[in-house]
């Protein structure tokens, strides 16, 4: 499942009431996933009893250990009157989603693309790989087609990622190691 899959995904309490919908994925550790955030239902704030920020929507947080399931929707594993102190303040410096429409470049400085999504494992709790869509100019150095046909975006294993900033997130290998994975895969 994507990211783009997840969000906007409805989380019911244990007793059946829609609650609100997911705003994202909370990370730990870059790529392990350790709550989601939740965009509350207006109606809802003062049964958590909780206060709506003025001008916006309220967003808290909620440990996978509140979780009970996830499938077409997220069922959270308390009632509705008892949920208020499970939902905590949320964490916006390790959203997962921050890092979705950054480049990504490689050790060596080329530009590889741009982070399109994430890959999601919500029964490991981790994300194993983002999706990016390569640059023209990697496609080609991919010997990838760039034909109407073309595959245009590179799933990308977290494994290979080394740091994330504002602007760019690095990867660990060169554009010669990356196009090496590539061509193994392709092989496979």
């Amino acid at each position: 499942m994507f990211m783009d899959d997840v969000i906007g995904m409805e989380v019911l309490s244990a007793d059946g009431n829609i609650i609100g919908k997911i705003n994202g994925l909370i990370t730990k550790d870059r790529w392990n996933i350790v709550s989601i955030s939740v965009k509350i239902d207006s109606e809802d704030v003062k049964k958590l009893g909780k206060k709506k920020p003025f001008l916006s929507a309220l967003i808290l947080d909620i440990s996978k250990e509140n979780i009970d399931g996830i499938k077409d929707k997220v069922v959270l594993a308390q009632p509705m009157k008892s949920l208020g102190p499970h939902f905590k303040e949320h964490d916006d410096e390790n959203e997962a989603n921050r890092i979705i429409g950054l480049k990504l470049m490689s050790k060596d400085g080329k530009v590889i693309g741009k982070v399109l999504d994430l890959k999601t494992d919500l029964k490991k709790w981790i994300i194993p790989s983002i999706s990016v869509k390569l640059q023209k100019d990697t496609l080609d150095l991919m010997n990838m087609s760039s034909g109407i046909f073309s595959d245009k975006k590179l799933m990308v294993a977290t494994a290979y990622i080394g740091e994330i900033g504002e602007d760019f997130v690095m990867l660990k290998t060169t554009t010669d190691q990356l196009k090496d994975i590539v061509d193994q895969y392709k092989s496979d």
